[in-house]
Order: structure tokens, then sequence, then C-alpha cells
């Protein structure tokens, strides 16, 4: 079982497997952050927060959790391009231990340490993830996405089936100058493609998640 159509022909590339079945991550949003009412509060109080000092009109995208499998080597070559073509932007930097607080010697980065997730994506813009080689689902894109936040992300694995409608995906070797206008385009889609992801952050419901195992094992054991 693997989380993500995507992930299961990487997986297939390199074993030999005789079946594959996506099982996308279960997920209870409910226990982790609230009721979709608290989500859309905790939006509204941040951005409001935003907009009384000033600060909506400055883009902010999120990178969480960077390290080196997670693009930390991209984002140092992305971020100083970025500064170049699109100086108002500015990155936060959520975790990635040395890795992430290395990210904020960028003078258009800040690192934060570890915070939690609906305190990240209560007031960003676009969210950012990079994988070098392994596409494995990511969580936080959806967690994002619960969040009206769109995601720009790297087309590899399962990646483009957790971005859905609510993003954009493009090659790990595009130059950087494709990765900049491709973020600036998610910013200035902000709304349209956070209602999409928003609706879109229900692919990894638990719910759907264990019908689909359940499924899986039915058709393993042939019942």
């Amino acid at each position: 079982c693997c989380a993500g159509h995507g992930l299961i022909e990487q997986v297939r590339a390199r074993f030999d497997i005789k079946h594959g079945f996506h099982v996308p991550l279960p997920v209870n949003f409910t226990s982790a952050f609230g009721s979709i009412e608290t989500i859309e509060k905790a939006r509204n109080t941040a951005m409001n927060a935003r907009k009384s000092s000033n600060d909506d009109l400055v883009p902010r995208i999120a990178i969480v959790t960077p390290s080196p499998e997670k693009g930390l080597a991209f984002y140092h070559r992305l971020l100083p391009r970025v500064a170049e073509l699109w100086p108002e932007a500015q990155f936060e930097i959520y975790g990635g231990g040395s890795h992430g607080e290395a990210l904020g010697v960028h003078d258009n980065a800040k690192w934060f340490g570890f915070v939690p997730t609906a305190e990240i994506f209560d007031h960003v813009d676009v969210h950012l993830l990079v994988f070098e080689s392994t596409g494995s689902w990511g969580r936080v894109t959806n967690e994002g996405g619960l969040f009206g936040v769109p995601t720009v992300c790297v087309d590899l694995g399962a990646q483009p089936e957790a971005v859905g409608p609510g993003g954009v995906t493009l090659s790990y070797d595009a130059p950087l100058d494709e990765w900049v206008n491709a973020i600036q385009d998610v910013y200035s889609r902000r709304i349209e493609l956070g209602e999409l992801a928003k609706a879109h952050a229900g692919v990894i419901d638990h719910r759907r998640s264990i019908s689909l195992f359940r499924t899986a094992i039915h058709q393993v054991l042939d019942l």
C-alpha cells in the first residue's frame, strides 16, 4: 500500500511487486484542528491582524521542516533568485532544526523553529514543498489546504495528487525562474486556489483512507 498512485509507480520502478494499492494518509482533521468553524475563525483572525499591521500586501511563503531530502539545497538556490526577481516576497521557515535555521541566513527568510501547524497556516499566503527524489504524499500540503493555503510543489510521485487543483506542480529540474513564476502565479490566485485546496483537503480524511485500506485487504485475500 502506498499513499498515491504516483508513489506506487516509483516503488514499481525499483521493486518487483504484484499489486499496488493506493491508500491515502488517514488524517482526522477535526481531532487535529477542531471544527471547520474553528479553523475559519483562526484564519480570519490572523489575516485581519496582518491587515491591521499593514502586512497583508507582503507575500508570505511557508516552508515546513526542510531537510536534505525535502529541498534544502534547492531552497538555498531558489531564495536568492526570488530576492532578485520578487524582493517583496518573504519566506517563513518552520522546523527543520539546523537545516531550517541555515535557511534563515537569507535576507528574505526567517526561521521560526517548531510551530504548531495551525499557527503556520492561519496567516501565510502560499506553501512551498520540494522533495529531492521520493514523492511521498505531502500531508502538510493538505493541512495547509484545510486553512485555504495553496501549494507550489515538485511533481514527483504522489505530490500532484496531494496538491490536486489547489496549487501547481513542476519539475525539480525546471529553471529557477519558472519556480519563481509559479510561486508568483499561485500567490496572485491564492484566493481561488485556496478554496480549491480547502475542498481537496478531504482526500486524506481518515474515514476514506480506512475504507480504501479495507478494500485493498479484501482484494489481496480475494474475499
